[in-house]
């Protein structure tokens, strides 16, 4: 595995990601962290770089990593999709390295790379335009990457232009639209509180996440209410990752289905303290039947 714990930010992400350092205040002219190494551009222009081949050529030669569905490849913006899980700067495009990251972290359901033109030295008097560097970041979250959200195409520092380029996101196949289901919505860390619409519950213990399998469970009942009209057909399903405490004590993947469909209006139970523990709910999503 290739990669190196980062500070700085992907553009557009810094207020979303968490603190966990004291930094201390950079000088115009600090020495930036330096970049991958062997793809020098000329000019030194954001127009040259993006034009560049070496990024077109990293994202359409790499491989969909095993688990993970493609969402797009090769665009010049990162994705700013919701519950950043962080980033890491890697040494090469290794989209199987940035996938294993994300597969150990229990709350991570998508992966964008990307590289990203940085400066070598920090933008400010004496160094409005420095000369340049290239990152790969690679960047984890538990909410979906989509086209709609991928909306941060660089930003300006002083005089130096950040600009990115071979950026490819994937979302891992669990929560790909299952078969005879839509409008997959997020609900981040609640689940619905709709008890009158309630119909009933399944807990995975496995650890692993798959809308699939609720989907499956919501079918089962719908099959079941045709054969037996005191029971109610599955309209919807609600489906997260349950944990105590922290992420290291996950109880299960619950598959919650309802008689009708809602949105994240409804979606307001964030957990609740049983025994002294927190019960607590991550990547919960909901999809409707068709």
């Amino acid at each position: 595995m290739h990669f190196t714990q980062t500070l700085p930010a992907i553009v557009g992400l810094a207020a979303a990601a968490p603190a966990t350092l004291s930094i201390s205040k950079r000088a115009a002219c600090d020495v930036q962290a330096p970049g991958i190494t062997g793809y020098d551009i000329t000019p030194d222009t954001p127009e040259a770089w993006l034009q560049s081949p070496y990024w077109e050529n990293f994202s359409n030669g790499a491989a969909d990593p095993a688990g993970y569905t493609k969402v797009y490849s090769n665009l010049h913006a990162s994705s700013n999709a919701p519950d950043y899980r962080g980033h890491v700067e890697m040494t090469s495009y290794d989209l199987p390295s940035c996938a294993a990251q994300c597969n150990s972290k229990f709350d991570c359901q998508a992966i964008s790379i990307l590289v990203e033109r940085v400066p070598t030295l920090f933008p400010g008097p004496g160094c409005e335009n420095p000369p340049s560097a290239s990152y790969i970041k690679c960047v984890f979250w538990s909410g979906p990457v989509t086209l709609d959200n991928t909306v941060n195409t660089g930003s300006t520092d002083v005089q130096f232009q950040r600009v990115i380029a071979g950026s490819n996101a994937y979302v891992k196949t669990g929560i790909v639209d299952p078969a005879g289901f839509t409008n997959r919505q997020y609900f981040g860390q609640n689940s619905l509180s709709v008890p009158e619409h309630h119909i009933a519950s399944q807990v995975y213990g496995d650890k692993l996440f798959d809308a699939g399998r609720c989907a499956q469970f919501c079918t089962q009942r719908t099959e079941m209410a045709a054969r037996d009209p005191s029971e109610r057909a599955c309209k919807f399903f609600n489906t997260y990752l349950e944990y105590v405490n922290d992420g290291d004590h996950v109880t299960g993947q619950i598959c919650a289905i309802y008689d009708q469909a809602f949105d994240g209006s409804v979606a307001t139970n964030g957990g609740q303290v049983r025994d002294g523990n927190n019960y607590l709910k991550a990547s919960s999503y909901g999809w409707t039947a068709v």
